[in-house]
């Protein structure tokens, strides 16, 4: 009978001993440039979305980045300039593009800050062979019991 109760003593104060909130001593910084950038070889489109990060504790709807200019160079030939269609949001389709193409893009914000990213359009990847794996998922194991 005593060692039930100090089971249940133990059980209550381990209850109570996890009740305070814990907030970390985080300081904002400054709102940071993201830039998510895709060129999609498949469909010939590109497209920008830039936002500005926010605080540690701040929701997650981060604030667009509008007025942006976008610029999209190919092989140091052509020049695409890639239109805004929504806030934050910059898009183009009917992009040409084969594997050794280098494409660089250039985006300059409203504030003047010039940002640079280039890549090279890689080559398709060809499945050459299917092979069924062995592995059987849990709970489907044959026993010597069945």
């Amino acid at each position: 009978m005593n060692k039930n109760i100090y089971i249940l003593i133990v059980f209550v104060l381990s209850i109570y001993s996890c009740t305070d909130i814990i907030e970390l001593d985080l300081k904002n910084t400054e709102p940071q440039i993201i830039i998510q950038a895709n060129l999609n070889i498949t469909d010939s489109t590109y497209s920008v979305k830039i936002t500005k990060s926010n605080g540690f504790y701040e929701n997650g709807d981060f604030e667009k980045v509008t007025g942006a200019t976008i610029s999209l160079i190919k092989n140091n030939e052509i020049t695409y300039s890639i239109p805004e269609v929504s806030d934050g949001l910059y898009f183009l389709n009917n992009i040409i593009c084969k594997p050794e193409d280098v494409f660089t893009t250039t985006i300059t914000d409203k504030d003047g800050n010039k940002y640079t990213a280039s890549t090279t359009a890689p080559y398709g990847v060809d499945i050459l062979q299917i092979i069924p794996s062995p592995f059987t998922p849990l709970g489907d194991e044959i026993t010597d019991e069945d």
